[in-house]
């Protein structure tokens, strides 16, 4: 773990910067999170629209900006922030699946390290890096604990909403880990009760798009 932090993380983000350009996706979320800090509401220049791919981006985003630390700083932060997240989870799932010795183990952190687009993307202020962070984490735990546990657990399909809120593909992720789980424990009634919490977390998140219920952060102060 301490390589991880000290070695390895400074060099991806070395290695991000020099590949570092652009990204005009991040700008819509500047505009969303400006908005809503100002009393606006979820909207782009005015027109109540979705024109973004993750709320929770979004929403950290909107939070966080109450800092008054400029957005574009804050955006590279917290993808930054989510690069060393996913070098923690692949390396504990490495481990989980006894990938040979702790060394070994670090192997598929050196490779997304020495991967172009995963650094890129680090330096880009966008939500992959953390959809990537929790698509690992939902993985670890399906090795590190009994089926039917995260089944009648809370914690995961919560964890799972989390990952959907990110990137909506996460949907797919989710459905793939529930079936497997439901193959392993050959528990249909379970995997129901996580499939039908799962929806009411995910129904929640409409609240969000209503300004009459949450017109701003400001707002809410």
């Amino acid at each position: 773990m301490t390589l991880i932090v000290l070695v390895l993380f400074p060099i991806a983000i070395i290695y991000g910067q020099q590949i570092y350009a652009i990204c005009d996706d991040t700008y819509i979320y500047f505009v969303y999170a400006r908005n809503f800090i100002e009393g606006n509401g979820l909207t782009f220049n005015g027109t109540r629209v979705e024109g973004f791919s993750s709320i929770t981006w979004v929403l950290l985003l909107s939070t966080l900006g109450l800092t008054r630390i400029p957005l574009p700083i804050l955006a590279n932060i917290l993808s930054l922030l989510s690069g060393i997240f996913v070098f923690i989870t692949t390396y504990a799932l490495a481990r989980r699946i006894q990938v040979g010795s702790i060394w070994t183990a670090l192997m598929p952190v050196v490779l997304l390290v020495a991967s172009g687009d995963f650094v890129f993307y680090m330096s880009t202020g966008l939500e992959g890096i953390l959809f990537s962070a929790l698509v690992t984490l939902c993985v670890y735990f399906c090795y590190s604990q009994e089926p039917k546990v995260l089944l009648n657990s809370v914690y995961f399909p919560l964890l799972m909403a989390l990952m959907i809120l990110t990137r909506p593909e996460g949907a797919l992720v989710a459905a793939l880990l529930v079936l497997i789980l439901t193959l392993q424990t050959k528990s249909l009634l379970l995997a129901i009760r996580c499939g039908v919490l799962l929806f009411l977390i995910l129904g929640n998140h409409e609240i969000v798009y209503s300004q009459r219920a949450i017109p701003s952060i400001t707002n809410l102060e």
